[in-house]
């Protein structure tokens, strides 16, 4: 039986977020449980009472285990606190996780409303069901024939625009860019949505009008 309250947008859009999280190779240290046998810490269960990861908020996101929202913002909140508990204040891995929650909070502020009563206790404003499905679809990833589309506008475009172009995308889409080389760039067109889809065409076809 299903005891969850959380709604089947609501658990859509955590699993997004989850996926932005896994695209990000700041991430890596958080996407499986502490292998503190093979990291040679064997002092981590000692130390940390509750450990938690994105693959296990993944899978009982997937298993309908929440019975609401405050218990997933809570296991990534977990995360977050465990590697700060843990490691030295300025470590690699100490930075990585200030990195995380940033990028957390920041997608949490993107897909929920989100803000603290008096209480420190969660609260969000739930748009119409409508409003909602009409928000995401602008998250939505595009399909072939708009990859296509912006794949062959890129080609054809003016040797002068190309810098424009790369830093718009690094400001407002990031996380499609990946850096082959010094000199090379590669832009994974299967995670740019239709919101910066648009964005992008948008100022493809400013640079036409101005050539």
């Amino acid at each position: 039986m299903n005891n969850s309250n959380i709604t089947n947008i609501e658990k859509e859009k955590f699993l997004e977020i989850l996926k932005i999280l896994f695209q990000d190779n700041q991430s890596s240290a958080f996407q499986e449980p502490v292998d503190y046998i093979e990291l040679n810490i064997p002092e981590y269960p000692e130390i940390i009472k509750n450990p938690m990861d994105l693959g296990t908020i993944k899978e009982k996101l997937e298993n309908d285990d929440y019975k609401n929202i405050n218990e997933i913002i809570n296991d990534f909140d977990l995360i977050w606190e465990n590697c700060f508990t843990f490691n030295k204040v300025g470590s690699e891995i100490y930075k990585m996780a200030q990195y995380c929650k940033k990028l957390f909070k920041k997608q949490m502020e993107k897909y929920f409303k989100v803000g603290n009563n008096n209480n420190n206790n969660l609260i969000y404003n739930k748009k119409d069901d409508d409003d909602i499905k009409e928000d995401e679809s602008k998250f939505q990833n595009i399909n072939l024939q708009e990859k296509m589309e912006i794949a062959e506008k890129i080609r054809k475009l003016n040797m002068d625009n190309i810098p424009f172009l790369f830093k718009f995308i690094q400001k407002e889409c990031p996380k499609i860019i990946n850096d082959l080389s010094s000199d090379k760039i590669e832009l994974k067109l299967d995670f740019l949505d239709k919101k910066s889809y648009n964005q992008i065409l948008n100022l493809i076809d400013s640079f036409s009008k101005k050539n």
